[in-house]
């Protein structure tokens, strides 16, 4: 939905047929639909050092996150564009985070 990527902030308008200006209670980080919610915001941003490390976008170091949760997991990101396309490919040449970089994302979720 574009926070973790860093397209959405807080107060940034949204359009009036985005999902995201009315968004359904599970969707978190849109409360009330004037944009991204300040608290999610934070959260990203505290997150941002960690999931761009190794020259990762905020997108792959999502991506990176998911993987090192479990060898298992195959996300299917979405896109729109080949840019974003091409990001979420080169995610895999970067690979999963770090032990220690997940258990830097736990601590900071205060987890």
């Amino acid at each position: 939905m574009g926070l973790l990527t860093g397209k959405r902030r807080t107060g940034q308008a949204l359009e009036a047929g985005d999902i995201r200006s009315r968004p359904p209670q599970w969707l978190e980080g849109f409360e009330d639909g004037s944009g991204a919610d300040p608290e999610w915001v934070a959260r990203v941003d505290a997150l941002k050092d960690v999931l761009t490390s190794g020259g990762r976008t905020l997108g792959q170091g999502a991506l990176a996150w998911l993987w090192g949760r479990s060898q298992r997991t195959v996300p299917i990101p979405g896109f729109c564009s080949v840019e974003q396309a091409e990001q979420n490919a080169g995610a895999i040449a970067k690979g999963p985070l770090t032990a220690a970089q997940m258990a830097d994302v736990d601590r900071i979720l205060g987890r």
